[in-house]
């Protein structure tokens, strides 16, 4: 990267004369280093954290996807038994209902068959009275 400077040499000299001020206003560079290793220390130590914040947080959220697509197809699983049972609850009840019918049928025949039994007994009872008087 290439850039073209256009300063008046004054202006350069008031630049270098600038810098040699604040340059020689930095005394004890190795104190101020010193006195700031801890906090440069602390700060790469949160760079650290914020980094395996980060590190974690993708997995948890990883880990969470895997989890919420496993509860998803169990639900499914669920769902697809749930209604085979509800099929076949249907089609047991749809069965008892055709036996109560039938249990109800044959009722109504034994009913039948009990009145039919009790009008032939009295139809031979009347038979054997004439038979006996005649």
């Amino acid at each position: 990267m290439s850039k073209n400077i256009t300063l008046k040499p004054e202006q350069i000299e008031e630049l270098k004369a600038g810098i040699q001020e604040s340059l020689s206003m930095l005394t004890d560079i190795d104190k101020i280093i010193y006195d700031t290793a801890d906090d440069l220390g602390r700060a790469k130590r949160f760079q650290d954290r914020a980094k395996y914040a980060e590190y974690f947080s993708f997995h948890l959220d990883y880990c969470l996807l895997v989890l919420l697509k496993s509860i998803l197809n169990v639900l499914i699983i669920f769902r697809e038994r749930a209604s085979e049972v509800l099929n076949e609850a249907v089609a047991v009840r749809d069965e008892l209902s055709k036996t109560l019918d039938a249990q109800r049928s044959a009722e109504t025949a034994i009913d039948n068959a009990r009145v039919d039994i009790e009008a032939a007994d009295i139809f031979l009872k009347q038979v054997k009275t004439l038979l006996v008087v005649y």
